[in-house]
């Protein structure tokens, strides 16, 4: 808006580009009016030169306010039926057991599996995994699920198995071995 000059005229693709609601959209249209400058919406065709050009861009710029208004409210109901429908939001909540935790631990101190290789056994990330031994380390619980069952020898997943993830019931692609020699 500074670099413009009287006489320049500012071409945008769309109306909604321009601003977020109508009155917005207005007083950017006024202003430029005010330093001399002039508007054209190429996909709307609307050239504030002329009175037709002004009147068309009120309307136009009251649609495409009222059309973001429509989504907006679209979108709140819905994600308010989901949850009337008990629907979980967002991702699943990955939780690891304090056996799963302490093996994946040494596992990696003995260097029989790499921090890469046990979380992609457990469909998870390299960091969310540091995450869970760096949170078990430091005693925050939120992040281990505490140990409900007992768990045999060794529960860590090989990494040339396919395992299906207790929490999701998923069963991940091929994860393969290791690319470290």
């Amino acid at each position: 808006l500074r670099a413009l000059k009287p006489g320049d005229t500012l071409v945008v693709w769309r109306l909604d580009r321009l601003g977020r609601s109508l009155t917005d959209l207005v007083k950017f249209v006024e202003e430029l009016g005010r330093k001399g400058c002039e508007f054209r919406s190429l996909n709307e065709s609307i050239d504030t030169r002329t009175s037709g050009g002004r009147l068309i861009f009120h309307i136009m710029a009251a649609f495409a306010e009222f059309e973001r208004n429509l989504i907006s409210e679209r979108t709140r109901a819905g994600l308010v039926a989901a949850r009337q429908r008990g629907s979980r939001l967002g991702r699943p909540r990955i939780v690891l057991t304090e056996a799963e935790i302490n093996e994946a631990r040494r596992a990696i101190k003995e260097k029989r599996q790499t921090l890469d290789e046990i979380a992609a056994g457990y469909q998870i990330s390299s960091t969310t995994l540091r995450r869970r031994l760096d949170a078990s380390a430091e005693g925050k619980r939120k992040l281990v699920r505490p140990m409900l069952r007992e768990t045999k020898a060794s529960h860590l997943p090989a990494p040339h198995k396919q395992m299906r993830n207790e929490m999701t019931g998923r069963t991940p692609h091929k994860v393969g071995p290791s690319r470290q020699s």
